[in-house]
């Protein structure tokens, strides 16, 4: 038996160190890169809103059954936000 550590010991702890460290940066700069994405698109609502009107006056509005489609798709994801609220909060 040693007296002291061996040197993998460190070597190792300081692998582990070294993770952690590279773990934590790549979550901070997911955030960061997250909240820059958010800014940008609430930054561009009117380049988008131009875009939409241009691409309307080239090519006429949206056919009813493109909207319908949409509409429900919007409807069920509302729907089933709030089943899933319901089977969590458990409403009466």
């Amino acid at each position: 038996m040693q007296a002291s550590p061996d040197i993998w010991v460190y070597v190792l702890g300081a692998g582990v160190v070294v993770l952690f460290g590279l773990f934590f940066w790549h979550v901070f700069n997911s955030f960061i890169g997250a909240g820059r994405k958010v800014a940008d698109y609430l930054d561009n609502s009117s380049a988008r809103r131009r875009a939409a009107l241009e691409r309307e006056i080239r090519f006429g509005p949206d056919p009813l059954w493109l909207r319908a489609i949409r509409f429900m798709f919007i409807a069920a994801a509302v729907c089933l936000a709030a089943v899933l609220f319901w089977k969590k909060f458990r409403l009466q």
